[in-house]
């Protein structure tokens, strides 16, 4: 990259931060902390994809395909993992055993680390174990369905290098030959889908609801329409850990009145105290944010149902 491409590279990221910061009241360094993430999740991605294809000849490797089968395999195996630990299920291993073979698959976890920026270590070693496995994959364009067949040989691929038990592997195989949906999993629109949640993931981490409310407090729009229900939604997102359907209003009512009490009696403790001003402060900035939060609820009560349906 020569230096004026550079300049042009810094010029639209600095263009995008202040974007960010006008339109969501935020820092100059939550939103670089954003942007750097959803630039690492964009690049984790193409990098992997790339070192693939060059690797082996067999299949082309696109973005989707890799996305998409990381996901759903994550998704499988965290769904037995937790049937399996409550006993729901006929397995002779133990949690500790199944956690050990969970974290030998290279790209376990992939989705929720992917927007870090990954040591080269590791994104070689997750493209050598696909290149590993699609090194013996032979496509057939004449399969009715040649997007099951490569999940089920890549399947097959992970569980052969795996010591997870019969019963484990066989209700991998049941789940994934009654999958109806590959098309879709190894679509351009679940990976726009997956990449979409990422972000909203990234943005609700970095993002504190109480400093976009100061700043905008400071800049007295905290009580428009739109700010006001953007801040209870990122709210909502972030303590539903993105599992909105969980939640209902008199949940989210609950939440926030106990937690605005909590922290009020614990603010008058450390006043009763003595504390240093600076612990008093924080709580009091909490305190205003909860009852914020708590009245937002109210007057935005229709809003808050229609948004946890949906």
């Amino acid at each position: 990259m020569n230096f004026s491409m550079k300049n042009k590279d810094l010029a639209e990221k600095l263009k995008a931060i202040q974007q960010l910061k006008s339109e969501k009241y935020i820092g100059t360094k939550d939103a670089f902390t954003y942007l750097k993430r959803v630039e690492a999740l964009d690049n984790n991605i193409n990098q992997i994809v790339q070192n693939i294809n060059n690797g082996q000849d067999n299949v082309k490797v696109n973005p989707e395909t890799l996305v998409g089968f990381c996901n759903y395999f994550d998704d499988i195996l965290d769904s037995i993992f937790i049937a399996n630990s409550s006993g729901k299920i006929m397995s002779e291993m133990k949690e500790w055993d199944f956690i050990t073979e969970f974290e030998k698959i290279p790209f376990k976890g992939f989705i929720d680390k992917i927007s870090y920026s990954l040591e080269n270590d590791k994104i070689k070693e997750i493209s050598d174990y696909f290149i590993d496995m699609f090194d013996l994959y032979e496509s057939d364009n004449f399969h009715p369905n040649e997007n099951g067949a490569l999940a089920g040989y890549l399947i097959d691929e992970v569980l052969e290098k795996s010591d997870f038990d019969v019963n484990i592997k066989n209700l991998i195989y049941t789940h994934s030959a009654f999958k109806s949906k590959w098309d879709y999993i190894f679509s351009k629109e679940n990976l726009s889908d997956i990449e979409k949640k990422i972000e909203r993931s990234i943005y609700s981490n970095e993002i504190k609801v109480i400093d976009r409310l100061n700043t905008m407090k400071k800049d007295m729009v905290e009580n428009r329409l739109e700010n006001r229900r953007e801040l209870l939604c990122d709210w909502i997102y972030k303590i539903s850990g993105g599992d909105v359907d969980n939640f209902d209003y008199n949940d989210l009512k609950e939440i926030i009145s106990t937690y605005e009490e909590t922290r009020t009696k614990s603010c008058e403790e450390l006043i009763d105290q003595n504390a240093p001003s600076f612990l008093i402060e924080n709580h009091k900035k909490l305190i205003s944010e909860a009852n914020y939060l708590n009245k937002a609820l109210e007057i935005d009560e229709n809003f808050v149902r229609r948004y946890l349906v949906n």
